[in-house]
């Protein structure tokens, strides 16, 4: 079963592809793997997609993307997500505290 989190992203020199420094929220569609059929493999959390809600440029208004952000906003975050462990990690902890499910450590069936 999926689910979604809502997740910030803080640009404050315009990295991103529109250029501008700003504020970005998004929801990550994901999904939990629970591992073998007698759960005592850890579980694992897929990426199903990530998708651009809101940008607030410096001195904006919070507003909507147009298509051509929101296509570009989510590729950059999917493609820094990849390469950026802390990231990824945060987002995986978030995920399973969403889901109730334990996260990380050799106690996660306890």
């Amino acid at each position: 079963m999926s689910s979604c989190l809502c997740w910030t992203t803080v640009d404050e020199h315009g990295d991103n592809p529109t250029g501008q420094a700003g504020n970005f929220e998004f929801r990550i569609w994901y999904e939990i793997n629970f591992g073998d059929e007698d759960f005592l493999a850890e579980p694992t959390m897929d990426i199903l997609s990530v998708e651009c809600t809101e940008v607030c440029f410096d001195h904006e208004q919070p507003r909507a993307p147009t298509e051509e952000e929101q296509r570009e906003l989510n590729d950059w975050l999917e493609n820094g997500l990849d390469c950026n462990s802390v990231d990824i990690n945060s987002v995986t902890k978030l995920a399973f505290e969403n889901s109730y499910v334990e996260y990380g450590g050799d106690n996660w069936l306890d």
